[in-house]
């Protein structure tokens, strides 16, 4: 039997931030506490990631917690708050 429950985006949002730091719950975490569907959660971090959304791998199994492409994603990230740092001082230090 299936059912075709409705989250609303909130929802889904509040269920994938806690995928990610500080609280790092796994997938089956959130399945047990949440009573989610397993495919359900894996569909809704795919497309976060599709829309560019960085979010760690949560099983085990996997060696590495982050994606090749969200690290690079938060390097440039980074780069690119960097060199507004940079810009914003040069324009108060003339």
């Amino acid at each position: 039997m299936t059912s075709n429950k409705r989250y609303t985006k909130e929802y889904k949002e509040k269920i994938l931030n806690s995928l990610m730091p500080p609280q790092n719950k796994t997938v089956s975490q959130i399945v047990k506490e949440e009573g989610i569907n397993r495919n359900t959660v894996y569909s809704w971090v795919r497309k976060a990631r599709n829309e560019g959304a960085s979010i760690p791998n949560s099983s085990p199994s996997h060696e590495k917690k982050w994606r090749k492409e969200d690290k690079f994603k938060m390097v440039m990230e980074t780069y690119r708050l960097k060199q507004i740092r940079i810009n914003s001082c040069l324009v108060f230090c003339l």
